[in-house]
C-alpha cells in the first residue's frame, strides 16, 4: 500500500481516539509490552563490516531475545521483506503476546534482505494499533531497527507527533539507525524524539548490540517514584535537609532554588533534597530535569547543580553528578562532571564540556547503578542522544539519593528550575 497523505490522515483521525479509549485506564505493570520493527528492505544487504546489516540485525536482536525476563509481552513486525518497492509489504510476524523465544527465533531466521520499501509510517501505525488493543496493563513501547527513511509518501515523524498527543504518551517509540546517513538519521531521530523514546545509533555491530541494551534496560525499568513539582508541597518520598524558606519556592510546576554556600560535608549545604521513597532491590536509575542560569557575570562558572549518591551519615563517602560551568583553556563554558569521593577525599572525576556559558540551558542527568558500577549521563536540551559523563565503583554501604545546588561564597546566587525527578528500578534479567 503505498500511503497517500489523505488515507494516513483519515487512519490517523479513527485509530487514536479508538485506541485512547483502551489506553486510558493502563497502568504500570513490573513487565513491559513491546513490538519490535525489523528493516528487511533491500538496503539491509549492504555490508557492514563482513556481514550484512541483516546479518548483524538478526544476531544482535536474538541475543536481545535471550536476555529480556520471562514474563514480557513481546510481537514481532516486519516490513520489506518481500517484492519490489512493495508498500504493503508489513507483516505482524509473532502477535504480540507472551514471550515466545521459539516463535520469535523461527520468525527471524527465515528473514533475508529483498528489494522491499521503506513504508515508516505504515509499519507504526499498523504497530501502535496493536499494541493500543493489546488489553494488558504495563508499559507500551515500539523499538525500530531501521536503516533508512520513509519511502511510501508517508510522514512518520507527523504520525508519531500526532500518536504520542492523542494517546498522551502512553506508547513510546524508540528507533535504532543502522549505518545511516546525516539525512536518515534527522528523520529516524525525529521520530523517536516525536514518539516520546530515544535515538540510537549504530555503525557497526558492536554499536548495534550496545544500543540494544540501552533500550532493553530502558524497556525493563519499573517506575518507583515520580515528582513533579505541580502539587502545594513536595511529594511524600523528598524530604528536605537544612530547609531555608529564602532559597526555595514551589512555583508553576518546578522547583524554584537558589544557588547557596555551603559545606555537604560539614553539614552547612541548604535544601538538599533527599529521596527516601519505594527503594529498588538492585539496580537503579536516577533522572533530573533542570533549567540553570548561566546568563551573567563573572560568577557563572562558581554554580552547581546535581544529583549525588551519598551516605547522610558520612556524607564525606559520596558519588556526585552536577553541572557547572568553569573557565579552562577552552574558554567559560558549562561542563558535566562526575565524581566519587571517599573519606571526604576527592578520588577522582571526569567531564563532558557542553556549550558555552551566557545562557538560561536546560538539560537532563541521569545516574545508573549497576551492581557496583555507577555511571552518569548528561543530555542538553534538544539533543538526540544522552552522552556519557564517566563511570566509577563504589564499594561501600548503601547510598541515598539526593539533589543540591551549590555557589561560591565570594559570588552572587543563581536560580535553578527542577522540573522533574524519577527513580526507576531496573528489573533482573534472567
Amino acid at each position: 500500500m503505498n500511503f497517500p497523505r489523505v488515507v494516513i490522515c483519515c487512519l490517523r483521525r479513527v485509530l487514536i481516539p479508538c485506541l485512547m479509549l483502551v489506553l486510558s485506564n493502563a497502568s504500570f505493570a513490573d513487565s513491559p509490552n513491546m513490538v519490535f520493527i525489523l528493516d528487511v528492505s533491500g538496503s539491509m544487504g549492504a555490508k557492514m563490516g563482513e556481514q550484512t546489516k541483516m546479518v548483524v540485525a538478526k544476531q544482535a536482536f536474538g541475543q536481545l531475545v535471550t536476555e529480556l525476563p520471562d514474563d514480557a509481552h513481546v510481537g514481532l513486525f516486519v516490513y520489506g521483506h518481500h517484492g519490489n518497492r512493495d508498500c504493503e509489504a508489513m507483516e505482524m510476524l509473532v502477535p504480540i503476546g507472551e514471550l515466545d523465544r521459539a516463535a520469535i527465533g523461527t520468525g527471524v531466521k527465515g528473514l533475508t534482505a529483498s528489494q522491499g520499501a521503506t513504508p515508516l509510517t505504515g509499519a507504526l501505525m499498523l504497530s501502535v494499533q496493536a499494541l493500543g488493543n493489546y488489553r494488558r496493563t504495563g508499559g507500551k513501547a515500539i523499538v525500530l531497527i531501521s536503516d533508512g527513511e520513509e519511502t511510501c509518501n508517508g510522514d512518520p515523524v507527523d504520525f508519531a507527533t500526532q500518536m504520542t498527543a492523542g494517546l498522551k504518551g502512553a506508547i513510546k517509540i524508540y528507533v535504532i539507525g543502522l549505518g545511516v546517513n546525516a539525512e536518515q538519521q534527522r528523520q529516524l531521530a525525529s521520530i523517536a524524539a516525536a514518539g516520546g523514546g530515544e535515538y540510537f545509533g549504530a555503525a557497526d555491530a558492536a554499536g548495534l548490540s550496545e544500543s540494544l541494551k540501552a533500550i532493553r534496560s530502558t524497556l525493563i525499568k519499573r517506575n518507583l517514584f515520580v515528582e513533579e513539582f505541580d502539587g502545594p508541597g513536595l511529594k511524600p518520598g523528598l524530604v528536605l535537609l537544612n530547609e531555608d524558606d529564602s532559597g526555595r519556592v514551589l512555583d508553576d510546576g518546578k522547583l524554584m532554588l537558589l544557588t547557596m554556600p555551603g559545606d555537604l560535608q560539614g553539614g552547612t549545604l541548604k535544601n538538599i533534597l533527599t529521596y527516601s521513597g519505594p527503594e529498588a532491590e538492585g539496580d537503579f536509575d536516577l533522572t533530573l530535569d533542570v533549567a540553570m542560569d548561566f546568563t551573567s557575570g563573572p560568577f557563572q562558572t562558581h554554580q552547581s547543580v546535581g544529583l549525588m549518591l551519598f551516605q547522610p551519615e558520612s556524607p564525606g563517602n559520596r558519588i556526585v553528578l552536577y553541572i557547572a560551568g568553569r573557565g579552562m583553556g577552552d574558554g567559560d563554558l558549562y561542563r558535566a562532571y562526575f565524581k566519587k569521593y571517599s573519606n571526604g577525599s576527592d578520588q577522582g572525576s571526569q567531564e563532558n564540556a557542553l556549550g558555552p556559558v551566557g545562557e538560561q540551558t536546560a538539560f537532563q542527568l541521569r545516574l545508573e547503578k549497576r551492581g557496583y558500577r555507577y555511571v552518569g549521563y548528561v543530555k542538553p536540551d534538544g539533543a538526540d542522544d544522552w552522552a556519557m559523563v564517566g563511570n566509577q565503583s563504589f564499594l561501600g554501604k548503601k547510598l541515598v539519593p539526593g539533589i543540591y545546588v551549590w555557589r561560591n561564597p565570594s559570588y552572587p546566587e543563581v536560580l535553578v528550575e527542577i522540573d522533574r525527578f524519577q527513580v526507576d528500578s531496573i528489573e533482573p534479567l534472567r
